[in-house]
């Protein structure tokens, strides 16, 4: 089996192409840069290359011209970030998702397309949230949630108008050896000796192990044929408080700082703040109100679908992908 991987030298690509060549598949990849090779991947730890590569725009129509035959496409690839302009988060996860799916319809083979809970916007605590719980767009919802959101919608109607063959995974906060985007932020704040702990840190929040996820990847493959058109949500299967995240990484990093406990109320209104001024200079708000519901709301997710179409069972926990993040980071 010949299966093309996007965001190929991604976080999340590199460990799905360890994955999927531990499985006797071999791995096309692609990604913005245009050699694996390429000095732009410097800093991420490239754990296993694929068999064949090429680089690509995802969002360009003729992106795959010198795509070889393959029997699948994973995507990974996508812009993931608390800010950013609309327009790139659009370009990024919309267009070229449907770039990609147009390629799988026209090739006739399946796509397994990685998304993200970010889409379940809510304003209060749940717990256990399935796949169909509803969307909602609300002020709080940023630019990045509420594209993968519209990719999701723009899948679906392919599936349905063109004979787009689908499979959706929601992994939730994934953690690991070469993350870029969780863990550095983490470590960042608590470098400076102090971290805000808003509302307590009592929120429960789901984390996703990056080998979970590629297994995951793996498991819908073989699982393709009855998961096909439905998302499942992935994650370890443990809800952890932020507070008992933070010490986690303490412990691995030997750190001791001071914690300075924020009330919700507080973080909302400098959120409301200095999102406009965010938006007017085009810098980055230390906090947003998208962070805040996040750090103020328990939001966990249930992946008993996954367990029982996929025989997803994970295996790493949080523990250990911290462990591995710290161990294999120059901090």
């Amino acid at each position: 089996m010949r299966v093309l991987v996007t965001g190929a030298l991604g976080f999340l690509g590199q460990h799905t192409c360890e994955f999927l060549h531990r499985d006797g598949v071999t791995v096309v990849g692609t990604d913005l840069a245009a050699d694996a090779r390429d000095a732009d991947a410097g800093d991420r730890v490239l754990l296993d290359s694929p068999d064949e590569y090429f680089g690509a725009d995802l969002s360009e129509p003729d992106w795959s011209g010198s795509c070889s035959e393959v029997d699948a496409v994973v995507h990974t690839a996508g812009l993931s970030r608390p800010w950013g302009k609309p327009e790139a988060f659009h370009r990024a996860n919309v267009v070229a998702s449907q770039r990609v799916a147009e390629f799988c319809v026209k090739r006739g083979i399946p796509l397994v397309h990685i998304s993200s809970p970010a889409i379940y916007a809510h304003g209060a605590n749940a717990l256990d949230l399935l796949e169909s719980t509803p969307v909602k767009k609300d002020h709080g919802t940023n630019g990045y949630s509420r594209s993968k959101a519209e990719a999701e919608a723009l899948l679906q109607r392919m599936r349905t108008e063109q004979g787009l063959r689908v499979v959706t995974l929601r992994p939730g906060a994934i953690v690991g050896l070469g993350d870029q985007a969780t863990a550095p932020r983490v470590v960042q704040a608590l470098k400076r000796g102090w971290f805000p702990l808003v509302a307590g840190g009592r929120a429960l929040r789901d984390f996703t192990s990056v080998e979970n996820v590629a297994h995951a990847i793996v498991l819908s493959l073989k699982h393709f044929d009855g998961a096909e058109g439905r998302a499942y949500n992935i994650t370890n299967g443990v809800a952890v408080s932020i507070q008992d995240a933070l010490t986690l990484f303490c412990k691995e990093l030997h750190l001791s700082p001071r914690r300075v406990h924020v009330p919700a109320w507080v973080a909302w209104t400098l959120a409301a703040v200095l999102e406009p001024i965010g938006r007017l200079i085009g810098w980055e708000p230390l906090i947003t109100r998208f962070a805040v519901r996040r750090l103020v709301y328990s939001r966990t997710l249930s992946i008993e679908a996954a367990k029982r179409d996929l025989d997803y069972q994970p295996s790493v926990s949080l523990e250990q992908s911290v462990e591995r993040y710290c161990l294999g980071t120059t901090i």
